[in-house]
């Protein structure tokens, strides 16, 4: 039986990129086109249909980036991070740190060292055994 088109491509790309790889790789990527190409295009159809119109590469074009404002997420900048963490470190004071040498603990509510239970003593401790 002779493998689809799309399938010897996908094999061909991994063989100019990558000299070795496991026979499932080819099947995982062909899926993964294939789910990939049918949301693009369905989101291509969606956007024509609002315009009355045949699916053009505007349409798969802002499909594309739909897509990948949902699928990709990008965080905030290393210059918004540093801002906001001067804006923090201004509202909060660190406290001051001892100069004697020795182990730093943290104030003794916040202290998991200390014991957390109690004894109680009974006036009647009798024992059967």
């Amino acid at each position: 039986m002779e493998e689809p088109r799309e399938y010897q491509s996908i094999k061909r790309i991994l063989n100019s990129m990558v000299p070795k790889y496991t026979e499932d790789v080819p099947q995982v990527l062909h899926e993964f086109f294939d789910r990939y190409a049918t949301e693009i295009i369905s989101g291509a159809k969606i956007h024509a249909e609002r315009r009355n119109d045949i699916i053009s590469n505007e349409d798969i074009e802002l499909s594309i980036n739909t897509r990948c404002q949902f699928s990709f997420s990008t965080g905030p900048t290393l210059e918004e991070l540093k801002q906001q963490a001067q804006t923090i470190n201004k509202e909060k004071k660190l406290p001051n740190v001892s100069d004697k040498p020795a182990l730093l603990l943290p104030q003794e509510e916040f202290c998991f060292l200390a014991s957390n239970y109690q004894i109680l003593k009974r006036d009647n401790m009798d024992i059967d055994i």
